[in-house]
């Protein structure tokens, strides 16, 4: 799928510019391929341990490092964006998931580390595309579980139908500026419409507190919202502390990755723009 890379170093920014194919250029700066190696020099520690269990141990060393939002809009062109420095929810969220893949892997250079990043972010891993990048977490967790990489586990857990309504990005195009390109507008609205197609479950906020020892470490939560249009607010991952599950994630209240000062139940209670959460737990 993909071609062999090769980068040049613009010195003045201390960036690195890398053609994936003739459709994907990866902007990155050279600390964070010094991070993904460091981390990956752990190897050894991590592949012993059950893929959810990896990403909680992964997320854990980048505890700290800003919460930085729309890190990947970089201009109308899309572009594959590999920022260690700073994350949103999603961000945070995609990265140590790939990371947790690339140190199971023969090879775990950059181009491996692009390459699994790509098959994440992307549509059927199809990157170079704006309307490729799956937007909408639903839609995220959805095509995982039809790979097979993780499983939706919300129904298990006494969820609920989430009958609602996805079309957030479409009704509000001047958010986004490649929405000012009909075709990009047009072929989102595709991507709504199937989106809309699919039944969603989720754990309405009242019960959260009532699940979550449940929870797993490594369980991706997404905060579902009451906002019109729009899926999820927020994700994370589970991680136990005694007989509650807390939650690591990029927070933008603490500006930083994370762990909630109270349990997930406790946590949900506490922000009004939340209504439940999606579960879905990784597998190996």
């Amino acid at each position: 799928m993909l071609k062999t890379i090769y980068a040049y170093i613009l010195l003045a920014f201390s960036f690195v510019s890398v053609s994936l194919n003739a459709q994907t250029t990866v902007i990155v700066q050279e600390t964070d391929q010094k991070t993904i190696t460091e981390i990956v020099s752990h190897r050894d520690s991590l592949i012993t341990k059950d893929l959810p269990i990896r990403m909680v141990a992964i997320g854990k060393m980048l505890i700290g490092k800003p919460y930085v939002a729309k890190t990947l809009e970089t201009g109308k062109e899309e572009q594959l964006v590999v920022n260690l420095r700073g994350f949103d929810c999603t961000t945070f969220l995609e990265t140590t998931l790939t990371l947790a893949k690339l140190v199971q892997m023969d090879n775990q250079d950059f181009t491996a580390y692009c390459q699994t990043l790509t098959t994440i972010r992307y549509r059927g891993g199809e990157s170079g595309k704006y309307t490729n990048r799956l937007h909408y977490l639903t839609e995220w967790l959805s095509e995982k579980q039809r790979r097979g990489e993780m499983e939706d586990i919300t129904q298990k857990l006494g969820g609920v139908p989430y009958e609602k309504k996805i079309d957030f990005m479409t009704t509000h195009p001047q958010a986004y500026v490649q929405l000012a390109d009909k075709q990009n507008l047009e072929a989102l609205q595709v991507v709504e419409r199937n989106l809309n197609t699919q039944k969603h479950y989720y754990i309405p906020k009242a019960s959260v507190g009532k699940i979550e020892s449940q929870l797993q470490d490594g369980d991706i939560i997404a905060f579902t919202t009451n906002i019109k249009g729009l899926d999820v607010v927020h994700v994370g991952l589970a991680i136990r502390k005694g007989n509650h599950a807390y939650l690591l994630h990029a927070s933008s209240d603490q500006k930083k990755v994370a762990i909630s000062t109270v349990p997930v139940g406790q946590y949900i209670l506490k922000n009004a723009g939340q209504s439940g959460i999606i579960v879905a737990r990784p597998r190996q």
